[in-house]
């Protein structure tokens, strides 16, 4: 008979080991568990991949490319939030008879460039600002860009979020989005890291 303590133990041990992993190491562990175990890979198929059907749409989706104009983003929603553009409703997607089409349940957002469930996607997932960051030279007051290199890096945005103001709301870059509305998808293929063997 197993000790109960020994496979609590043991499932610690995994759980750490697993925690420990790189991300393409996971990757590549997980893809050749699934080429190998049935079980596993009907089980990553149902967490990863949902019926087209089952994914709420907007109404009036949005070009990847193209964000809402100043006046867009200052016009009222639905709900009465202000700085948000109209909310769209979701559109039923019809079904074919006898077919049922599958796709990927976790995409990332071109708005906020966060992963995202497409089926729990609303009207108020996603929060952003339609416009970039600036830097607020007042703010940098004593730096020196001869000495100390140029304001608007990526540690800099990262370590004085309160630095950098966006066009579009007047906001620094540590507040929320002034837009919330459906997260987008891209409609670009994502690139695949490569994996070695």
């Amino acid at each position: 008979m197993a000790d109960p303590a020994g496979v609590d133990e043991n499932a610690t041990q995994l759980s750490n080991a697993i925690g420990r992993l790189s991300w393409p190491k996971l990757v590549q562990m997980t893809r050749i568990l699934c080429q190998k175990n049935d079980a596993a890979r009907e089980f990553y198929r149902g967490k990863l991949f949902v019926n087209e059907e089952d994914v709420p749409r907007p109404s009036t989706p949005r070009s990847p490319d193209r964000t809402p104009s100043p006046s867009e983003a200052s016009d009222e929603g639905d709900d009465g939030e202000e700085g948000n553009p109209p909310n769209p409703q979701p559109v039923p997607i019809p079904q074919t008879t006898g077919s049922k089409r599958s796709r990927p349940r976790y995409t990332l957002c071109i708005n906020c460039e966060r992963e995202f469930d497409v089926v729990a996607n609303t009207k108020k997932s996603c929060q952003y600002h339609w416009s970039e960051a600036e830097v607020d030279e007042d703010a940098f007051a004593d730096h020196d860009e001869c000495t100390h290199g140029p304001m608007d890096t990526e540690d800099n945005r990262a370590a004085y979020p309160e630095n950098f103001i966006y066009d579009c709301c007047d906001r620094t870059s540590d507040d929320k989005g002034c837009v919330t509305d459906w997260h987008r998808e891209t409609r670009e293929p994502t690139k695949r890291q490569k994996m070695g063997p």
